[in-house]
């Protein structure tokens, strides 16, 4: 939340990338692994009272229910709201390895309005732990040492790719702000074809495990990382010409 719409208030330094976004705040998971009816249920109450784009950073490799959340998605992408997903920490293929809940439809295609999101260090590389998959992660976006808001009225700094998904979702609530009649389809394009800033050149990027990637393209679908002043200015044209 803090990440997304943080205001600059007293000495600390923490500010949002929507520092007016308004923030639904719906505790999905207690402790431990979400259920899958929990899950469903949150993303239907998000939609259901107004929120257009909803972030979760959570994941697992077995559920019980997928048809639940399925269910819930499509529910989402229906009434025109844009999911925020963490791609995981385990350093491995998302592609190869099933993990909860899927970025693809029941036919193998990748979901409109769902994004999910690996996480980038401080040098421009994609993290170590961050999962990948050219078809499962949409892009990445700086995920290394965020400082934000924490409980209790406290402020700190966290790495993982629970921390790439605000950043994303920060974005889209910015164009939003601005350009309230893009749609979720056209949000994620926007978002993803924003990621025009290459990953720092590399002959290799290592993973957890010692797995080498070569190509940036087979990290996740746009080969890049998020960029905040490209996706403005793609929104900026897009309302232009819808506005003809």
């Amino acid at each position: 939340a803090g990440t997304i719409a943080a205001e600059s208030k007293g000495e600390q330094p923490a500010i949002g990338i929507a520092p007016h976004a308004k923030i639904m705040g719906i505790k999905a998971v207690a402790n431990g692994d979400e259920y899958d009816k929990d899950v469903a249920l949150a993303i239907r109450y998000a939609v259901d009272n107004g929120a257009r784009v909803i972030n979760m950073s959570f994941s697992k490799p077995f559920s019980e229910h997928p048809e639940w959340v399925e269910d819930a998605l499509d529910y989402a992408a229906k009434h025109n709201v844009l999911v925020c997903h963490s791609a995981g920490n385990n350093g491995i293929c998302y592609d190869e390895q099933m993990n909860y809940p899927r970025p693809l439809t029941k036919k193998g295609l990748r979901k409109k309005n769902m994004i999910t999101v690996g996480n980038s260090d401080l040098k421009g590389l994609p993290a170590k732990s961050s999962n990948w998959g050219r078809k499962c992660v949409d892009l990445f976006a700086p995920g290394s040492a965020i400082y934000s808001t924490y409980s209790n009225n406290q402020y700190k700094s966290l790495s993982g790719t629970s921390m790439a998904p605000p950043v994303v979702s920060g974005v889209a609530a910015l164009i939003l702000t601005y350009f309230p009649e893009i749609t979720a389809e056209e949000l994620k394009q926007i978002l993803q074809e924003s990621a025009v800033t290459p990953f720092a050149k590399k002959d290799s990027y290592l993973f957890v495990g010692g797995r080498s990637v070569y190509e940036p393209k087979e990290l996740c679908h746009s080969g890049g990382i998020l960029n905040a002043r490209v996706a403005i200015k793609k929104a900026i044209q897009l309302s232009k010409k819808k506005s003809r």
